[in-house]
């Protein structure tokens, strides 16, 4: 009898070392050792954005000599669309690439991209507007920052543009038409011309788009190759509204914390060059794609004339200084941030179809 009390004994004060053990391992630091960090991403493996994130993840593991590696959950696997920033903040998951749209009212600054209509197309210029709004603003970074993490890199998104079932080449031609898409703001400008933008996962689309649930799908062209809307929606409108934005790749400050500085180098290093190649990436694929779309799948693209960008524009009223009211509201400097984009924005050339946004209304 002794002796099982002796052995339960012992096995009892295992567990609790071990326990105890595994608190301790989660507090030191990686320093010099062969780790495996846990990343984390909601959409399928070849969005761009997951394509991005391997290439981060090649060129740390190549500087690193393959010590530091990293184990992808894809597809929601592991964290259900808009629940990142809680795996972030709980320390459930080492990295993550999250799309600030999921999170309107806790990172607003950062949903820029939706909250105007018919801004910048170009990867590369949007990127140069998000680098300097980054610099002059630090609650662009902030407000991602706060949920425990640490921003890697902000890869780009090519344009928005429109999968439809018939041609459409004018506003008059959208009335009536619903259209499956996402966020707080683009539902707004679809309604200024008499259509409905339906709220719906990506992953429901092409069924919905097959039975006539919707007439078209509103997203960046690069996001829909895994599910394959051309197949039921023959036409690719380049309706080019903008909102190519930036989507922030970052790590759990867990995780973070307990690299070398000369790890945490490489990691920034290789973000740095990932930002500018990440636009360089869409833009030749976005080519490339359109080509094959036509060539291959028998898809018919067509440009969304200016003119009718132009009406559009006028139908949608002030809504970028709404966007910059909005702003306000939350205590945040709306109507500098918003007159910041549009000023580098042309200076850099672009030409805005919307004249109301370069004369800032009153407050």
């Amino acid at each position: 009898m002794r002796e099982i009390k002796r052995i339960k004994g012992k096995f009892i004060f295992g567990v609790v070392m071990t326990i105890l053990l595994s608190f301790f391992c989660l507090g030191t630091s990686f320093a010099g050792k062969n780790i495996t960090l846990t990343v984390e991403a909601c959409w399928a493996p070849d969005w761009p954005t997951n394509v991005f994130m391997k290439m981060w993840e090649e060129k740390v593991t190549k500087a690193t000599n393959g010590r530091i590696k990293f184990k992808n959950f894809w597809s929601g696997s592991m964290v259900k669309m808009g629940e990142e920033t809680d795996a972030l903040e709980s320390g459930a998951v080492d990295i993550a690439c999250t799309c600030t749209c999921f999170y309107p009212t806790d990172m607003p600054m950062n949903n820029i991209g939706w909250g105007g209509f018919f801004i910048p197309a170009d990867n590369m210029l949007q990127q140069k507007i998000y680098s300097k709004l980054r610099k002059e603003f630090p609650q662009m970074d902030q407000e991602i920052e706060k949920h425990n993490c640490k921003i890697l890199f902000m890869s780009a998104v090519d344009t928005y543009g429109l999968f439809s079932k018939t041609p459409i080449k004018s506003i008059a031609e959208l009335k009536g038409k619903k259209i499956s898409g996402v966020g707080r703001y683009h539902p707004k400008f679809f309604k200024a011309i008499g259509a409905e933008l339906v709220p719906m996962f990506v992953a429901d689309r092409y069924s919905a788009l097959q039975t006539g649930v919707i007439d078209g799908d509103f997203l960046p062209l690069l996001f829909t190759q895994p599910y394959r809307y051309w197949e039921v929606a023959k036409y690719r409108i380049l309706v080019d509204s903008g909102g190519n934005h930036a989507m922030p790749h970052v790590i759990s400050l867990n995780a973070w914390n307990r690299l070398s500085p000369e790890d945490q180098k490489i990691f920034m290093t290789a973000g740095r060059e990932m930002e500018l190649e990440s636009a360089q990436w869409v833009a030749l694929e976005v080519k490339r794609f359109l080509k094959e779309l036509e060539e291959k799948h028998g898809v018919t693209v067509v440009s969304f004339p200016y003119e009718e960008k132009v009406k559009w524009c006028e139908a949608l009223g002030d809504s970028l200084w709404d966007y910059a009211r909005d702003l306000n509201k939350l205590g945040l400097p709306g109507f500098e941030f918003v007159a910041a984009y549009v000023r580098h924005a042309e200076e850099l050339g672009f030409d805005f179809p919307c004249k109301q946004y370069k004369n800032p209304p009153k407050k």
